[in-house]
């Protein structure tokens, strides 16, 4: 903890119990002491010296990590599975403190998915108020009509609320790169499905400034510090633009499931992500051209 008071809902979070909208609800409701006396008012402030307990049990801040994985496709983000299926902490060695995921993803996707013990990161990326960016190829069942693409922009009416993407670009073959800065259930399957389309597969590539870069199925890598910091500054409403990437370091180790691995993986190159204006570009609601990609396989 730093030395510098912060408020408590910040501090809980920081402790891994949940968002600050959470905490609240945890201060609110007589659950939280402060050095022995119940504290209700959400705008007390702790320090270092001071002993904060939630439902009698000592708080303390663990120390800070986030990491991120490469879900594959047929694994779920839950921590059981009643079906006895897979679950992305059984990709996680033993020993790190209690992580949570941000911003799930279903069981036929994979792709980038960010965990972290750091409740007040985890809300500032996944509140629909910050319209983090988050990119996503998509395989369909067959070659997209650009002339669709408007209505995708536009918006369509899901069964789970109102959709829309803020790009829709072509890539090769039957797939396409999206944007979305909303966080609907299943958005980009049921809006495909809207104007006609199946999706056979869909891999998010991109959380704001976070690539999946050369992460395969199953592995993960460690963010370090002062890609925490980055993380802390950088414009939420960015996308990092492709860039070459620099020469990767050994490849994470693919652990079995339940089996344990070292803590140490390759870093991510992250310095610039905090930077604002520079390498960024904001998506744009009706681009037009199309980059290249690689291409991949439903659950590949």
């Amino acid at each position: 903890m730093s030395g510098q008071p912060l408020r408590l809902n910040r501090y809980l979070a920081s402790a891994g119990h949940g968002s600050r909208r959470k905490c609240d609800d945890l201060i609110r409701s007589g659950r939280v002491t402060v050095n022995g006396g119940i504290v209700t008012d959400l705008a007390t402030r702790v320090g270092s010296a001071d002993a904060v307990a939630v439902d009698g049990l000592a708080c303390r801040t663990p120390e800070r990590i986030a990491l991120m994985l490469h879900k594959p496709k047929g694994v779920i983000c839950s921590k059981v599975d009643l079906s006895d299926r897979p679950t992305v902490f059984q990709l996680l060695p033993a020993g790190l403190p209690q992580l949570f995921y941000v911003g799930r993803l279903d069981v036929d996707s994979e792709g980038l998915l960010l965990m972290t013990n750091d409740g007040d990161l985890a809300e500032r990326i996944s509140h629909p108020r910050n319209k983090l960016p988050k990119v996503y190829e998509v395989l369909l069942d067959r070659p997209f009509d650009l002339k669709l693409r408007a209505a995708l922009l536009r918006g369509v009416e899901t069964e789970f609320g109102f959709g829309r993407m803020e790009a829709v670009d072509l890539l090769p073959g039957p797939r396409v790169r999206v944007v979305l800065s909303q966080g609907l259930k299943r958005q980009v399957r049921l809006m495909f499905r809207k104007v006609g389309f199946k999706v056979a597969g869909l891999r998010r590539t991109q959380i704001g400034g976070l690539k999946l870069g050369a992460l395969k199925p199953g592995q993960w890598k460690m963010l370090e510090a002062r890609d925490l910091r980055a993380l802390d500054a950088m414009d939420l409403g960015a996308v990092v633009a492709d860039r070459p990437e620099a020469p990767a370091a050994s490849a994470p180790r693919r652990a079995a499931f339940g089996r344990k691995k070292s803590l140490k993986s390759r870093h991510t190159d992250l310095e610039q992500a905090g930077r604002r204006g520079r390498g960024l570009l904001r998506p744009k609601a009706r681009s037009t051209g199309a980059k290249p990609g690689r291409r991949f396989r439903p659950g590949a």
